[in-house]
């Protein structure tokens, strides 16, 4: 007992996590991820672990055509562009080593005590 570390007392009322108080209010609502391939995959907020995994329900995959791939399909002269393919996944995990960006799109976010505006100027005060 001796030997243990000291530790601070918390006062009463202080969240000790506020990162994940700021997770969980975000379950269920709708986010955007980026990967690091360009797809996005939009989708319900269900599951996060350590590991930055997310689970994400309802989700819909939109996948952007590359510029070689562009050039590729019409022959190079500036024709008329793909557009990006989409498709419905359902319920995906989207690995967290894969991750690029995070959103949490606006709908939903203020009736869960989340506003946009302040949750981006607490970002900028980091």
């Amino acid at each position: 007992m001796e030997d243990d570390p000291p530790t601070a007392a918390v006062p009463a009322g202080v969240n000790e996590r506020p990162c994940v108080d700021f997770v969980r209010k975000l379950i269920g609502c709708e986010i955007k991820t980026t990967l690091s391939d360009g797809r996005t995959v939009v989708g319900t907020f269900d599951c996060l672990d350590r590991l930055k995994n997310i689970i994400l329900s309802n989700a819909v995959e939109t996948r952007y055509p590359s510029n070689r791939n562009q050039q590729q399909g019409d022959g190079g002269g500036g024709g008329t562009p793909t557009p990006p393919s989409v498709r419905q996944l359902g319920m995906v995990m989207v690995p967290g080593r894969h991750l690029v960006r995070v959103e949490a799109l606006g709908a939903g976010l203020r009736g869960r005590g989340l506003d946009p505006a302040a949750a981006a100027a607490a970002d900028g005060e980091r």
